[in-house]
Parts: structure tokens; sequence; C-alpha cells
């Protein structure tokens, strides 16, 4: 599962007033939340090379259309 917070918990995460515990049990309930909004699907395998592909650097928006 990602992990994710909504922009409304940022000052707290980053803030000084919550303990460990506090802030796990926040990052794990916006996760959880966030992640049940995501949209998920299977997308080209090309997205894990690094290398260049006819002298070209892998990427652009083909690498995230849906198959």
């Amino acid at each position: 599962m990602p992990a994710a917070l909504w922009a409304g918990s940022y000052d707290a995460w980053l803030g000084d007033g919550l303990g460990a515990k506090e802030l796990l049990g926040m990052l794990e309930s916006d996760s959880a939340a966030i992640a049940g909004q995501l949209d998920c699907y299977p997308v080209s395998t090309s997205v894990n090379r690094v290398e260049l592909q006819a002298g070209v650097p892998n990427g652009g928006p083909d690498l995230i259309r849906p198959l």
C-alpha cells in the first residue's frame, strides 16, 4: 500500500506535537483512505527500464497508459 497523507495532515506530520504512535496512526488512516481512491491498472513493463531505447531515454506518457 502506498504511504500518503492528506494535505490537512501535513502540519501535524511535520510538527513537533505528535509522538511516533500518533504519527503512525495518522499515516495508516490517511494512507488507507487515499489508497481506496486510487485507480490501479497494468502498465507496460518498460516502466521498469532505465536504459536508452533507440538512443532515447525511456519515458513519456506511453509508460502510464493502461494496457
